[in-house]
């Protein structure tokens, strides 16, 4: 196994061991008592608060854990057998992330994913690609670097 391979999953490993203490150790950040609700179009579902984000989290990613291993990151071919089991559930996260960015502590939000599509490119999710591309050439310089770094990583 090369250098940069074992550099990449131990990175991965790492990552992955911190999203999960953030998952396991998560709460809402206080905030100021909600105002009376307005009327909301009926279209328009009532977002979510963080601790029910944070909970179909830890239920999904229940469901990771048996599918992800260290042979994925490192073994091409571990890659392409464990893809179609993998990406679903990654998927998944990768949703629930999106969401956590609306709530207020949209940096979680952002933390997550940028754990989370590297693996999502890696696996080989088209989908997850050209939304990084489309972002990595984006005017919002936080953006655009967090989009590039994640391609970088899923090609290294």
């Amino acid at each position: 196994m090369s250098y940069r391979r074992l550099a990449f999953a131990f990175t991965l490993l790492l990552s992955t061991a911190l999203m999960t203490r953030l998952l396991r150790g998560a709460e809402p950040t206080p905030t100021a008592p909600p105002a009376a609700p307005a009327a909301t179009p009926a279209s328009q579902p009532a977002a979510r608060s963080m601790q029910d984000i944070m909970n179909d989290m830890r239920t999904v990613s229940m469901e990771a854990k048996d599918v992800f291993s260290p042979a994925m990151i490192t073994d091409p071919a571990k890659r392409k057998e464990l893809a179609p089991k993998a990406l679903p559930t990654l998927k998944k996260m990768i949703a629930l992330g999106k969401e956590l960015q609306a709530t207020p502590n949209k940096q979680l939000g952002d933390q997550i994913l940028s754990q989370l599509r590297p693996m999502a490119a890696l696996l080989g999710d088209q989908e997850t690609v050209a939304e990084l591309e489309k972002q990595a050439k984006s005017a919002n310089a936080d953006e655009a670097t967090a989009a590039k770094a994640s391609l970088l990583l899923s090609r290294y």
